[in-house]
């Protein structure tokens, strides 16, 4: 695989999962992702943001003088317009069209799309919120998966699960949801471009690794993950010198990592809910100076396991940087 890969994002709509999208290439998350190309199929709000950005984007519209063109050849029209960007992957980000057999099958498994309930349940629909609320379930959330010919139907890559309040409206549940859908969408992107996604039969087999970086915008990661508001601020007031971010741990990890910086005189961000997808994996932010990451260091090497190597990643990042002021 490129050293980047060249994304394009199908939308109908006002665009929010697609701003999530610009916002993680922007922000240095997706660092190995270029967005190639954005096609609507009408003339969608959400097109204001790639304008912003100054790259390409077409409006191949469905519905011409009143009369809808056949998904057929909406799809070939589409498929001429994406052959122009040398594509290695499609994101669906509110993409009202279903894609038709030859679409699927040119681009198999290099098409991922997000849906709002939790699959294989309330699929097909593009009302999963309002489907799982009234059908009374006490958990929902977003899936992403890729795209096969059936709707909603193709293997699973990473699931946010969401609560259900008894006083939830359609409206409420569906805001929760996208918190979530802004947080997965580009994770799943993210892992398809470091090339660590294996499809074996069903299921999607994610490649982890565990990775440490200073970040230069901790309230954007911070936000990623799913810090709350009022976390956010306490903790921007604590971002001195150091802000590593902690990728591919366990909730339990990430709360361990909270306690040893509490300890110590620093902090650590970890997500509202730890649990964030089927591999029960997060990211995590240390805050701290120079002298208390390497005092955290030292403790992580008498743990065990995952612990005792992000001590060894921290170490080696620290003496990469030296002792300068991020």
């Amino acid at each position: 695989m490129r050293e980047k890969i060249n994304l394009a994002v199908l939308i109908s709509g006002r665009g929010s999962n697609l701003k999530a999208i610009i916002d993680a290439i922007k922000n240095g998350y997706l660092d190995k992702v270029n967005l190639r190309v954005v096609i609507a199929n009408k003339d969608a709000p959400g097109l204001r943001y790639v304008k912003e950005i100054g790259s390409p984007y077409h409006t191949i519209h469905r519905i011409i003088n009143g009369e809808k063109i056949p998904n057929e050849e909406h799809d070939k029209k589409v498929m001429k317009a994406i052959e122009r960007y040398d594509i290695d992957l499609i994101a669906l980000a509110g993409y009202n069209q279903v894609l038709q057999k030859e679409f699927v099958n040119r681009y198999k498994w290099k098409i991922m799309n997000i849906h709002p309930s939790l699959l294989p349940s309330f699929g097909g629909t593009l009302h999963g919120q309002k489907d799982a609320l009234e059908y009374g379930v006490k958990i929902s959330g977003c899936t992403v998966h890729f795209v096969e010919e059936d709707i909603d139907t193709g293997p699973i890559i990473i699931q946010a699960a969401v609560p259900v309040k008894d006083d939830d409206t359609s409206e409420t549940l569906a805001n929760r949801i996208l918190e979530h859908e802004y947080i997965i969408y580009p994770k799943a992107i993210k892992l398809f471009s470091e090339n660590r996604l294996k499809i074996v039969g069903r299921k999607v087999i994610v490649e982890e690794e565990l990775k440490t970086s200073f970040i230069i915008d901790p309230e954007y990661h911070m936000k990623r993950i799913g810090v709350t508001e009022d976390a956010i601020k306490y903790l921007l007031e604590k971002c001195r010198i150091y802000t590593v971010l902690v990728e591919n741990i366990t909730p339990r990890e990430a709360m361990i990592l909270k306690q040893e910086m509490l300890s110590i005189g620093g902090d650590c961000a970890v997500p509202k809910e730890c649990i964030l997808n089927n591999l029960m994996l997060t990211d995590a932010i240390l805050i701290g100076n120079s002298i208390q990451l390497k005092i955290l260091i030292e403790k992580l090497k008498q743990q065990v396991f995952n612990l005792s190597k992000l001590g060894e990643e921290l170490e080696m990042l620290i003496r990469t940087m030296g002792e300068k002021e991020i």
